[in-house]
């Protein structure tokens, strides 16, 4: 008479069972680490987007009162409306925006956008920051707030345009430095009343690191004499955001 049958597994499908369990686990590993990945990149790519967005239209809104006289202005003289000119310290030449309008009958402002460092002189994290000064002509009361309108900036350039598209350049009302080498502060002052049309370039990077390796990016946001490019051999992201604003208050 025979006894009960054992029923077990050899060792062969034992390994078998073990490697099918083993590829499975890290199949599912995987497909996590990829999809967690992409839905990080995408959130980065939000956040700059977001970024980016936003700051251009807050220089669009400025840029479109920049010039602005009201007629019962009747303290200083009127002779700032805009300026572009190259940081002396900051990343290869990034450009610093200035802008002057009147808010009252007797006061005006002056707006002044430019990348400033995050800590101490780390350009290599470098944020877009707003400069806002009450009658600073005038001197009375010129009360300075700053503050940073996007945060991981790369880059930021603005190129002013006549009316028939060329590229005004010196624009400023006080040139130093390189500005001198484009023209004379005459002409700085007179190309003021020609601005045109305000292009501008802000180059947005990813708060955190979204290559896997380092990527070799050169951002060139103005190809010309007066542009310059920024070389970056890291892991994030970065993005470039554009407008062409008409300076309606300035065109004659």
């Amino acid at each position: 008479m025979n006894g009960p049958k054992t029923l077990g597994m050899t060792l062969v499908e034992s390994m078998v069972a073990i490697v099918i369990g083993c590829i499975s686990v890290a199949a599912v590993f995987y497909s996590y680490t990829y999809f967690n990945q992409s839905y990080e990149t995408i959130v980065e790519k939000k956040s700059i987007s977001k970024g980016g967005r936003e700051a251009l239209s807050m220089i669009t809104r400025d840029l479109r009162n920049a010039g602005y006289l009201d007629v019962n202005y009747s303290r200083a003289s009127w002779d700032r409306w805009i300026d572009v000119t190259t940081s002396p310290t900051g990343p290869s030449r990034s450009d610093i925006l200035t802008i002057w309008y009147n808010t009252t009958t007797t006061d005006r402002v002056r707006i002044r956008y430019f990348l400033s460092p995050a800590t101490g002189q780390n350009w290599g994290d470098s944020f877009l920051t707003k400069s806002y000064c009450l009658n600073p002509v005038v001197a009375i009361n010129c009360i300075y707030t700053d503050m940073m309108v996007v945060p991981h900036t790369s880059d930021f350039q603005v190129i002013l345009r006549d009316v028939n598209g060329a590229e005004l350049t010196p624009v400023c009302f006080t040139c130093t430095g390189r500005e001198l080498t484009q023209g004379t502060q005459a002409q700085g002052r007179e190309n003021q009343a020609k601005a045109h049309t305000a292009e501008l370039y802000i180059t947005v990077r990813s708060p955190k690191e979204v290559y896997r390796t380092n990527t070799q990016v050169q951002v060139i946001n103005h190809n010309a004499t007066t542009g310059g490019s920024v070389a970056h051999n890291d892991r994030f992201f970065r993005e470039t955001f554009f407008t062409s604003v008409y300076l309606r208050n300035i065109v004659n």
